[in-house]
């Protein structure tokens, strides 16, 4: 969504503290105030948001800019931890279920007399995560043929899912000897599997997707750009506040320093992962979708304006994204549709790109018809008229160039 968060580094070390405060602070657990860890881990998560949110008031509401916005809670966050730690200094955390988290691994089956020494559900889950990712990159493929998108060759293709499958079955078997996969590796995958099902699958991620893009447009289609920047501030106080827990649990203890450069790491992870100033190019697969990078930086594009990173693309990108968004200014102003049983309902090109892009719903008719070959359009009323057409300055509410039934 083109802005940036640079307090997320204190933030966890922040909510890290605030966490080992509420669980084993000495004075705390005297006043028999001491808070079991599935209340304290709840509680942290909705302090995370609380934060976020607080930034994106003043990205959203009070036009400061994110940078600023977030280098004044990273001020803030700094100061709050040597505050609460004033006291103590280190707080030793004593939970043991806590400490599990960042210390702990995965429990293995019973030992059936093969493999002795090895770590077999740890072996076991890094066979179906290979098995997954063959699959994946064969369905991916298989997309990329159906719409005429540019594909690896046999060989080369080939060649990428072995070295894939090599990289993740040597770290699962170095894994499965050791003792197994942690607690912390399991919960990092959990997460990243929930966000890429939400920036690929849902119409929440499209429209983030669309903001990053460009965010009038974005706005003049429909899309509330204001709370889309709560949500994506809100989870990245949320997921803040989940590497506070891991850290401190890892440590077994809050330290005055917690979180020190935390918000390089994740910009630097970002921009390693395909993230860049112009627009992301890259998945946490490495395949070309756009996808955001990790949880230092949130700099989205369209995925119809991919070409606009190739100089001869991209007066062509900006063209078509325009004409999009024309269409569904139109689309949304006249209440016209595709209707049942129209052969663009059946999916395309274009309306797979519109889908995915702007709406998560059907393609508007006027913009199909040109490249279907339809040109009777059965939703308009007879007398070929639209319905917004019906007034002289109905053409510059709905944003169309199609004059038909035009007075």
């Amino acid at each position: 969504i083109r802005h940036i968060d640079l307090s997320v580094g204190f933030l966890a070390g922040f909510l890290g503290a605030i966490a080992a405060i509420a669980m084993s602070d000495p004075k705390v657990v005297q006043a028999g105030m001491g808070l079991p860890v599935y209340i304290v881990i709840p509680l942290t998560l909705a302090l995370g948001i609380v934060a976020g949110l607080l930034t994106a008031f003043l990205v959203a509401q009070m036009k400061i800019p994110s940078f600023v916005a977030s280098l004044a809670g990273w001020l803030i966050y700094r100061g709050a931890i040597l505050v609460v730690t004033e006291s103590t200094g280190t707080i030793i955390i004593n939970d043991d279920a806590f400490n599990a988290i960042g210390n702990g691994f995965i429990p293995d089956i019973p030992d059936i007399g093969f493999l002795p020494g090895i770590h077999k559900l740890t072996l076991i889950l890094g066979i179906v995560a290979v098995i997954a990712l063959i699959l994946g990159e064969f369905n991916d493929r298989r997309k990329k043929r159906t719409y005429n998108f540019e594909i690896l060759p046999t060989g080369i293709f080939i060649l990428k899912i072995l070295f894939m499958s090599l990289i993740v079955g040597a770290i699962t078997w170095v894994l499965a000897g050791y003792q197994g996969l942690s607690w912390t590796a399991v919960i990092v995958l959990v997460v990243m599997l929930i966000y890429n099902f939400i920036m690929s699958q849902t119409v929440l991620g499209r429209h983030i997707y669309a903001i990053g893009g460009n965010p009038d447009a974005a706005e003049l289609s429909g899309i509330s750009v204001k709370k889309l920047i709560y949500v994506v501030f809100g989870s990245m106080g949320m997921l803040s506040a989940l590497s506070g827990i891991l850290f401190a649990s890892r440590l077994q203890s809050a330290t005055t320093t917690a979180g020190t450069l935390f918000e390089l790491d994740a910009i630097a992870a970002a921009y390693v992962g395909g993230v860049s100033a112009a627009g992301g190019v890259g998945n946490y697969r490495g395949s070309d979708r756009p996808q955001p990078g990790s949880c230092g930086q949130e700099q989205l594009r369209p995925a119809a304006t991919d070409g606009d990173h190739h100089a001869g693309s991209r007066g062509v990108g900006n063209r078509a994204v325009a004409r999009i968004v024309r269409e569904a200014i139109h689309l949304r102003r006249c209440g016209r549709g595709i209707p049942r049983g129209h052969p663009c309902r059946r999916g395309g090109l274009l309306d797979h790109r519109y889908r995915r892009l702007v709406w998560g719903t059907a393609t508007p008719a006027a913009l199909l018809h040109r490249s279907c070959g339809v040109g009777d359009d059965p939703g308009v009323p007879a007398g070929g008229a639209c319905p917004c057409r019906r007034e002289r300055r109905s053409r510059a509410r709905c944003g169309s160039d199609d004059r038909s039934g035009v007075e």
